[in-house]
């Protein structure tokens, strides 16, 4: 247990004994060619490691929530040491959010890293969940912890390879390992509450993290890395780490009183394994009292330390949805089978939480949504309409946008094709509103030009489930001898009781896609004559969904489009988004080879709080409840419509599916050259049909 040396303050094989100090274990040791990053300095053992490595020369990161605290530590350490080399970086450890930003903002400096204490933590909390949806304790004591050490391992390969200075992991663990739950992890009950015990999950936190420093010294052996991780015990030491059971540690200390340390004692040990030239090379140890000791038979099982790192590589990878009511995921899965983030959660939470693996998430579109993380075009979920097409003078671009995705009926303009016209209308270009109801199209119109006056809006009444009414739409347009820049299939229907369209087609097919389909067709020689003729790139962009994945077997029912008994609402909308998507596709493919100077893209704008799903509003609720954290606001929606439409970074990119602004991508069946051009000869029939 790492006690007798405690009790007893006798020296073990490294000189050192419980009575030993930070200072006194690293005495000679010249640390200023070492960069060391510390977690949870700002107070504590922390602190006192971060002061003991300043001293010793080490150019030290101080990782801490509490940036006021971690500055006094700074100009105390500085107080004493004034050549002291010390940086602050905040970072909460239980958000994973929060640790990336810190990791990316420490590689921005550019600086090597040699050594990293994973040191911050918590103990003895009441049951609470993190804001990623994972048991509080559990988050903050090992999974950022882990996902910190992920990000910051190669820059550590890389200095270890480069200086040939060996570079050190350290886990803060405690003897409280021995003292988890039965089984050591609980990976199907981690955020139960009805067995939460707050004693038990800290020991199950602190054995993790001797399971993480094995299984890390394991992998790292195994590829040769000059990197070597340990785990340690500090010792019982007199912090406020204890301030959830303030009845509890008072006993213990009571009890205990011979056991327990200064913090200069406890911080001794952190820093022998951090930078002591006799550790050379050991890697995947545990110590106490600066000396090696043996943790308990499950801190040394190595199949439970594979699972846990498998169990944490998901989770840190991962968005887990919560919510307060128990019900809502079971009911959510009830309402449909056929989602595949939502068929698929780990049984391992409890009903009130959904867990999004981040590989699915971003096939989906979803991992932006959920993080808000920019991707390559230095957009991300958050960014708005106007943000992506800041700066840009679109005045020379006539843009039709068919439908207004209303939000609610006395909110008539507020939909994400209004926001894509009033955006585009803002940075000048002509704007043609195609939509069903001309009432609310022409209070679009009005609202534009209350708040930009110079606006030119139009209004031309378009049913799109009608071919009738494209043709009446596309005739109209043509005869003002217009040109025409940009045209985006905004209109859409979804998970609508089965009916048919005018036309006898299945309606969210016929609508979603048949409809924009012969559009497109309609205006396409104008497109290209205008691209030819002005030497501006005309730009087509479909509006899809990550919807398209949720689709019927093989993709599009080409031999039972209009079959009711098997009609399903949710597949069928899938179906229609997939159908844009192979459009653009084929239609990209076609203008390619013909040389045209028009492109064809699609986009998913996010999951959004329109009124487009009215035709399934207890599954919506459901799915708004607990997917909340993917929702985005009308205006962050219509984003990527209007990056794909205007862009100019965008020039030449054709046939590509976007979202959060960036390049996604999709299905196989998205992808399916064969299914996109077999679809574009149904789609000719059934428009050349009426």
């Amino acid at each position: 247990m790492g006690y007798f040396r405690e009790a007893t303050g006798i020296k073990g094989p490294s000189g050192f004994g419980s009575g030993a100090t930070a200072e006194q274990v690293t005495q000679g040791i010249d640390a200023s060619r070492l960069t060391v990053i510390i977690t949870g300095a700002s107070s504590g053992i922390g602190a006192e490691t971060a002061r003991v490595l300043a001293l010793r020369g080490a150019h030290v990161i101080i990782g801490a929530r509490n940036l006021e605290a971690a500055n006094n530590v700074k100009q105390n350490i500085r107080q004493g040491i004034p050549s002291a080399r010390i940086d602050i970086i905040q970072i909460d450890v239980s958000s994973l959010r929060s640790v990336r930003a810190f990791a990316n903002k420490f590689l921005a400096m550019n600086l090597p890293l040699n050594v990293l204490i994973n040191n911050a933590g918590i103990m003895y909390c009441p049951f609470q969940l993190s804001e990623d949806g994972v048991e509080m304790q559990f988050a903050t004591n090992h999974l950022g912890h882990f996902l910190l050490t992920n990000l910051l391992l190669e820059k550590m390969k890389t200095t270890a390879a480069r200086t040939g200075i060996e570079g050190r992991i350290v886990n803060l663990s405690s003897v409280a390992h021995i003292g988890p739950y039965s089984e050591g992890i609980k990976f199907d009950k981690l955020n139960d509450k009805k067995v939460y015990n707050d004693k038990s999950a800290y020991g199950q936190s602190k054995l993790a993290n001797i399971l993480h420093s094995n299984e890390l010294a394991r992998r790292l052996k195994a590829e040769g890395a000059n990197v070597t991780a340990n785990s340690v015990h500090p010792g019982l030491v007199r912090t406020n780490l204890g301030k959830h059971s303030p009845v509890f540690m008072a006993v213990l200390k009571t009890v205990t009183c011979v056991l327990w340390k200064s913090i200069p004692q406890g911080a001794a040990t952190s820093c022998y394994v951090a930078v002591h030239p006799s550790l050379k090379g050991v890697s995947g140890k545990y110590f106490a009292d600066s000396n090696e000791e043996k943790p308990s038979d499950m801190a040394r099982d190595a199949v439970l330390a594979k699972k846990l790192w498998d169990f944490s590589e998901q989770l840190s990878n991962a968005i887990i949805v919560c919510h307060k009511d128990d019900n809502i995921i079971p009911r959510l899965q009830r309402h449909s089978q056929s989602l595949p983030h939502v068929r698929d959660p780990l049984a391992r939470f409890p009903s009130r939480c959904l867990f999004f693996p981040r590989t699915k998430l971003e096939a989906m579109g979803y991992f932006r949504e959920a993080t808000g993380i920019p991707g390559p075009s230095g957009f991300g979920s958050k960014s708005t309409a106007e943000k992506v097409t800041e700066g840009i003078d679109a005045s020379d671009r006539t843009v039709i946008i068919t439908g207004l995705f209303t939000y609610a009926p006395v909110l008539c303009s507020s939909g994400i094709g209004a926001e894509t016209a009033r955006t585009m209308a803002l940075r000048g270009a002509h704007v043609i509103i195609g939509a069903r109801d001309l009432e609310a199209a022409n209070g679009v119109k009005q609202n534009i030009l209350q708040s930009t006056p110079s606006a030119k809006v139009d209004v031309s009444e378009l049913e799109l489930s009608s071919q009738k009414s494209v043709r009446a739409f596309a005739d109209r347009f043509l005869s003002r001898n217009l040109p025409l820049n940009i045209l985006i299939n905004n209109a859409g229907v979804m998970y609508c009781p089965f009916q048919l369209s005018e036309d006898a087609i299945e309606m969210q097919l016929a609508t979603n896609h048949i409809g924009h389909f012969l559009l497109t067709n309609l205006l396409l020689e104008k497109m290209k004559s205008t691209a030819q003729k002005t030497g501006t790139e005309g730009r087509i962009v479909n509006l899809s969904s990550a919807a398209h994945m949720t689709t019927y077997r093989g993709g599009i029912r080409f031999d039972k489009l209009n079959d009711k008994s098997t009609y399903n609402d949710k597949m069928a909308y899938g179906q229609s988004k997939l159908a844009n998507i192979l459009h653009a596709n084929e239609l990209a493919k076609r203008l390619k080879e013909e040389g045209a100077n028009v492109t064809a893209n699609s986009v998913h704008p996010g999951l959004i709080q329109t009124n487009l799903g009215r035709h399934s509003p207890v599954f919506v609720t459901i799915l708004r409840a607990a997917t909340s954290i993917l929702w985005k606001n009308i205006p962050q929606g219509a984003a990527t419509s209007c990056y794909v439409a205007l862009h100019p970074s965008l020039k030449g990119v054709s046939g590509k599916y976007f979202a959060d602004c960036n390049v996604e991508k999709t299905t196989a069946n998205g992808r399916n050259e064969e299914l996109a051009k077999k679809l574009w000869e149904l789609s000719e029939k059934l428009v050349k049909s009426t």
